[in-house]
């Protein structure tokens, strides 16, 4: 071979395997569809995997009896329903007892003080000072007493750990 021969040798494989790939490429989109004639597109239709679920929770059951629920965003309970002879009567349970005061600290000196912890605030207070609905009594190293609600509270000192 001569060195001509050689020089055109390897840009003539070249196309020839540019166009051997070029052939198959072309089959092969003619084969799946995509060249050539265009066939009739069908339409798919996707169905909605929660649309049953969706339609069942939309849908009211007269047959499930709504009276004794509870509305879930209300801190409260359901209201109890009684039998009597003219018919079901619904009766609301009692609302819950306020929080008591909670001691947090007990400062002992000429004039003692405590910490109390009351509805979300924070209390420095000495013996005759009132928080809320609630009058202090005594302040001692292990307690502290409350008059309140009609009724006496005794808050004892937290132990360490608690």
């Amino acid at each position: 071979m001569s060195d001509g021969a050689r020089r055109y040798l390897g840009p003539v494989l070249a196309i020839l395997v540019l166009g051997l790939i070029g052939a198959q490429t072309s089959a092969a989109l003619r084969h799946s569809g995509v060249w050539g004639q265009a066939k009739p597109k069908t339409k798919v239709v996707k169905v909605d995997p929660y649309a049953l679920i969706e339609s069942d929770l939309a849908r009211f059951d007269p047959g499930i009896p709504t009276g004794g629920l509870r509305d879930p965003f209300s801190y409260s309970s359901a209201p109890r329903i009684i039998q009597t002879s003219e018919g079901p009567k619904r009766v609301a349970p009692p609302p819950p007892p306020p929080p008591k005061p909670v001691l947090t600290a007990i400062l002992m000196d000429e004039d003692p003080r405590a910490l109390l912890q009351y509805m979300d605030r924070n209390y420095s207070v000495k013996t005759g000072d009132a928080v809320a609905e609630f009058h202090v009594v005594s302040i001692t190293r292990d307690e502290v007493v409350l008059d309140g609600r009609g009724q006496r509270v005794v808050l004892h000192r937290p132990s360490k750990g608690e």
